[in-house]
């Protein structure tokens, strides 16, 4: 018993180690986007703006894992507020809720804020990690289709340092990883 309590205040502490490092990047990157945007005219702005929401969105969404499609149509793109609102919609494949966000992402005014949201009950998790256990091994359910609809899933890993297999460091990460790869000029 000690030593799963010891293995999961590991594990712990490597996440909260890793969301401070992510935290870190997110603050660079909108430090030296405030920086550019303070010299540059407003519709370069409102492009760039919106180029970098769209690619966001389509990396937050394109890697969220999926088993019902709940997480991934999860993603509400709202502007100058976060959305408090909890999306149903199942997207698997992604694209009607890239395709939502995107054309929410073309109403937004220069300077304004763009954000998405994510308020499904379970997104916390899969983003940051916290799976307990962290490495469960082999999955024990499954068999024939679940009365839900899900696939079977039995004798498959489907969570690893406490990340879900799909999505081993979180979305959150890969999206501000590639804005931040994106030039703007």
């Amino acid at each position: 018993m000690a030593n799963r309590a010891a293995m999961v205040a590991q594990s712990r502490s490597r996440r909260e180690k890793r969301l401070r490092i992510q935290r870190l990047e997110a603050n660079a990157f909108d430090k030296a986007l405030r920086n550019w945007a303070a010299t540059a005219i407003p519709e370069h702005v409102l492009e760039a703006t919106q180029h970098l929401a769209m690619l966001g969105l389509r990396e937050l969404v394109l890697n969220t894992p999926v088993d019902t499609g709940r997480a991934r149509g999860g993603w509400i793109v709202s502007l100058t507020v976060p959305s408090d609102r909890v999306s149903n919609a199942k997207d698997g494949k992604g694209g009607g809720t890239v395709a939502k966000g995107d054309a929410k992402v073309q109403t937004a005014q220069p300077y304004q804020i763009i954000w998405m949201s994510n308020n499904t009950e379970y997104i916390r998790i899969l983003d940051q990690g916290g799976f307990v256990p962290a490495n469960p091994g082999p999955s024990k359910t499954g068999g024939s289709q679940s009365k839900r609809g899900r696939k079977a899933r039995k004798g498959e890993v489907l969570v690893e340092g406490g990340y879900s297999i799909q999505a081993p460091a979180g979305m959150t990460p890969l999206a501000i990883r590639a804005m931040r790869s994106y030039k703007i000029t």
